[in-house]
């Protein structure tokens, strides 16, 4: 396991309206009842990033975002998780990201199940894919701490993005 991914909404005190983006309703989180960008990181164990993305409106889904990022294309084309790391019983294993349900399940993304039925072989799974995300659960905390203006942006929803991108680089 080389990292794990996964998105945060950051609220958008200002509301789009039509001069900023052809959509509004696009910026709107139905899961939060407030307008927002979508924040997509992916931090190593160390809490470290080795990839930021925020370039999708609120009412993206997490998966909807991973698709359109960089790290997708690279992945994609080959240019990451691509290398094998080991070889366990003739089969090459290579590095993963660990995601939650709302990623895609790939060869390079383990995700959770969120089983409903009780099945005991995918919860004991479940905890240990989510035992893997502490991580990346933890740096969105540590993030909007230290940047407070994360926790709820002032500014036009043009801008907001590179707000965004700038205090993950800094």
């Amino acid at each position: 396991m080389c990292g794990s991914i996964d998105g945060s909404h950051i609220l958008l005190q200002r509301r789009p309206d039509k001069r900023q983006t052809a959509v509004v309703a696009d910026f709107w989180c139905r899961i939060k009842s407030f307008s927002s960008v979508v924040l997509q990181v992916v931090c190593d164990m160390d809490k470290v990033f080795w990839n930021v993305c925020c370039s999708v409106p609120g009412g993206t889904v997490d998966g909807g975002q991973f698709k359109i990022s960089q790290i997708y294309e690279q992945i994609r084309r080959r240019e990451k998780l691509a290398t094998p790391v080991v070889i366990v019983d003739g089969t090459h294993i290579k590095h993963f990201l660990l995601g939650d349900a709302g990623y895609p399940s790939r060869t390079y993304l383990l995700r959770n199940y969120k089983p409903t039925d009780g099945d005991v072989d995918k919860i004991k799974f479940d905890r240990q894919i989510n035992g893997g995300r502490v991580s990346i659960e933890n740096v969105f905390g540590l993030l909007k701490m230290r940047w407070r203006i994360l926790n709820s942006i002032n500014s036009r929803v043009d801008i907001a993005p590179s707000i965004v991108v700038d205090c993950c680089v800094l």
